[in-house]
């Protein structure tokens, strides 16, 4: 069976565990939560590639019913120079399709670290770019809010003062960027998570039909309103009012900062699919 490779992006806290459960749930797709494989071979982590028992990796194989031996297998066979990345990672995706899914592909966050390590285009330079992306972006605000209750910043000092906020919200601003900069229009689908969370039918359905996989009512009304249980949360159905509770926690002033922030720091991509 031919097989096709896809990857849900974003970056942290975009909503991406929620998507990447709904996608996993659709009979025809697999997207593992994050196994950060393709993350071990950029930052030339190939102890930890070979480690089975990492957490990432071992929640995978674990979900997935993967013993641990064809995982390391698959790797050793990398490591020695007998298959390259591109075959492997997609190899990797298919070990975890245990359901004869057409596309097979896993959730990856392309965070501050990644960024500076310039992951997203290494990933694409893996596959040849004959890849296809679904790409979340959540509201500035929204990611900000999400750290703070988190209590820290990423790659900053833990306090949670007006001066970190910017900081990091500058540096989020150049990531996101870079995110879109690489990516493909002809082979995205690019959504928000705000949308996702208001039209939860609407925006699965485009991604299902970008990706040419069953989008009928009756399948769309069994992943959103049955339960489930996904590697790092249980789904109990769409919860509208996390896409704006940002206001809980930001003042005026943090928000019309970080709104003027995004107008004139943040470009679309264009003749994106969900726009």
């Amino acid at each position: 069976m031919n097989y096709e490779l896809f990857y849900l992006l974003a970056f942290q806290r975009s909503g991406t565990t929620l998507l990447c459960h709904l996608l996993d749930k659709h009979p025809e797709i697999v997207c593992a939560e994050e196994p950060e494989i393709s993350k071990r071979i950029v930052y030339k982590q190939f102890e930890l590639l070979k480690d089975s028992s990492f957490d990432s990796i071992k929640q995978s194989l674990a979900f997935y019913h993967v013993e641990p031996d064809q995982y390391i297998d698959l790797v050793e066979s990398y490591l020695d120079g007998r298959i390259d990345e591109n075959n492997f990672l997609k190899s990797c995706y298919i070990l975890f399709n245990n359901k004869s899914a057409k596309y097979v592909g896993a959730k990856e966050v392309c965070d501050l670290t990644a960024y500076k390590y310039d992951y997203l285009k290494k990933l694409i330079s893996f596959h040849n770019k004959e890849i296809k992306f679904v790409f979340i972006e959540r509201d500035i605000k929204g990611v900000v809010n999400s750290f703070i209750k988190l209590g820290f910043y990423p790659l900053i000092t833990r306090k949670l003062t007006d001066f970190n906020l910017k900081i990091f919200a500058k540096r989020y601003m150049k990531c996101l960027n870079y995110i879109k900069k690489n990516l493909s229009t002809k082979n995205t689908h690019h959504l928000t998570f705000e949308n996702l969370m208001k039209h939860p039918q609407d925006e699965l359905s485009k991604i299902y039909d970008f990706l040419g996989v069953d989008s009928s009512k009756e399948t769309l009304d069994r992943i959103l309103n049955t339960t489930s249980h996904g590697i790092r949360q249980n789904y109990t159905g769409i919860q509208e009012e996390i896409a704006i509770e940002w206001r809980k926690n930001l003042s005026d002033k943090n928000i019309l900062w970080l709104d003027k922030l995004y107008k004139k720091s943040s470009w679309l991509m264009p003749h994106s699919r969900s726009f």
